[in-house]
């Protein structure tokens, strides 16, 4: 059953390759090539794992991918605007191409800087307050730990909201700035430092919690800030597919070979695994841990609007403001075995909606899923802003992030139904403004 699946999905992948004019970056072939990766990793581990899937997995994993590959298909045929009605030549202008074109004033980038090295500070401060640890590393090995923990996380200590709205803006400044360095490699064919700086302070700041996501989303939303610029500049053009194929392909051997290590640095024991088995964890366990939680009794598990797990961002909030339920409350992700191994405690984007609305949960959220996730490529294919930075590639940068890791978890509404994301988008905006001015003017778009 699961080599059906993965069969059925490669060739899903293919046709969705084909009906999106071969872009690589079109919503349904990421969410269809995300599933497909972690069916190849899971039919790898079948025998350690006893998966022998069921025919309700089967369903659910294809029957999502299949939906969300319909809807995004027939929102691209009823846009009412051609996107090629809105692709634009590119003029650059050799003679304005010159490095003093790209400048900031200095003082808007130290206040920038200064607050990006105020997060830190500030986080490995409280970090360190809320879980002392004789290292910095096993504090945030601590805390991190505290943090996934049903039990412990609801005596966890709170961020100061002063430290939340410092992290926030230190997060948005490294996607936007990620945003012009990949103007700079494009258009310039040159790295900038100031924009490095940047950059590396946000996945610094980032890795001070414990996590790694948001270290590896915003060097993989560079990636797509550099594909979507380029490709504009090409007027969509998919000719060197295959290039990038591989250049993509590299860059995944690296970052899953680096993943391992990186955990060890965050204080992280992972002695015990072998790198096979650890990246079993990440990207194919999902496939069994869903397997084994459809078959653990009826859905949905009935907790009440405010214990959701799809939207447990948003109600989180809600408690909050309007102070009618728990702010804080976990995800109910227990950790599975299998034969001895250790399995993790995620299971896939679905596991959420069946769980709070049951198997008819899937047409709906996925649906809206596939809606807005093709309606903001749609933007992005369309965009204009050539010299400046376009606000719809950022989003879609995160957009593509959580498509990518929809075979991990619910990603697409745990990231873009969040506070947070209100909030990156503001400063995304508040950025935009300020450096308005110091923005090049050597790329021009002609009508």
């Amino acid at each position: 059953m699961l080599l059906l699946l993965l069969f059925l999905l490669l060739i899903l992948l293919l046709i969705n390759y084909w009906i999106n004019d071969r872009e690589l970056l079109a919503p349904s072939f990421v969410f269809t090539a995300a599933f497909c990766l972690s069916c190849m990793w899971a039919l790898a581990y079948q025998v350690q794992w006893d998966l022998s899937l069921h025919e309700n997995t089967f369903l659910v994993i294809f029957g999502g991918v299949l939906e969300f590959s319909l809807v995004t298909f027939f929102l691209k045929l009823f846009r009412s605007t051609s996107v090629s009605d809105n692709r634009t030549n590119i003029d650059l202008d050799n003679d304005s191409n010159d490095k003093s074109v790209i400048s900031f004033q200095k003082w808007k980038i130290a206040i920038v800087i200064g607050m990006q090295l105020l997060a830190i500070a500030y986080t490995v401060y409280e970090v360190q307050k809320i879980a002392p640890a004789g290292s910095l590393s096993d504090s945030i090995y601590s805390y991190r730990s505290q943090v996934i923990s049903p039990t412990a996380n609801q005596m966890l200590e709170s961020l100061p909201r002063l430290l939340t709205i410092l992290r926030s803006f230190t997060d948005a400044s490294g996607y936007f700035f990620a945003y012009i360095l990949a103007q700079k490699i494009i258009f310039y064919k040159r790295l900038g430092v100031i924009e490095l700086v940047i950059c590396s302070l946000s996945i610094v700041n980032s890795l001070m919690l414990g996590s790694r996501t948001g270290a590896v989303a915003l060097i993989f939303s560079f990636l797509i800030f550099l594909y979507c610029i380029y490709k504009k500049s090409m007027k969509w053009n998919n000719q060197g597919n295959f290039g990038t194929l591989i250049a993509v392909l590299l860059l995944f051997i690296v970052v899953i070979f680096s993943f391992q290590a990186l955990a060890s640095l965050l204080g992280r024991d992972i002695t015990r695994f072998s790198m096979g088995e650890y990246l079993s964890i990440y990207l194919g366990a999902e496939i069994k841990n869903l397997d084994v939680f459809l078959q653990s009794g009826s859905f949905p598990i009935h907790t009440g609007f405010f214990q959701s797990q799809t939207f447990i961002y948003v109600t989180k909030f809600l408690n909050k403001l309007l102070s009618i339920g728990e702010a804080k409350y976990s995800l109910n992700l227990p950790f599975l075995y299998a034969n001895g191994y250790n399995l993790g405690n995620v299971y896939t984007t679905f596991y959420a909606y069946i769980y709070d609305f049951g198997y008819m949960g899937i047409p709906v959220l996925v649906g809206l899923m596939a809606f807005i996730s093709e309606y903001v490529f749609e933007k992005v294919k369309g965009f204009r802003e050539m010299n400046t930075v376009s606000i719809s590639v950022l989003i879609y940068g995160k957009v593509v992030f959580a498509l990518a890791l929809s075979f991990f978890s619910n990603k697409f509404y745990e990231n873009i139904f969040t506070m947070d994301f209100v909030q990156l988008v503001f400063f995304w905006l508040i950025l935009r403004f300020i450096f308005g001015q110091d923005r090049p003017k050597g790329v021009r778009l002609r009508e």
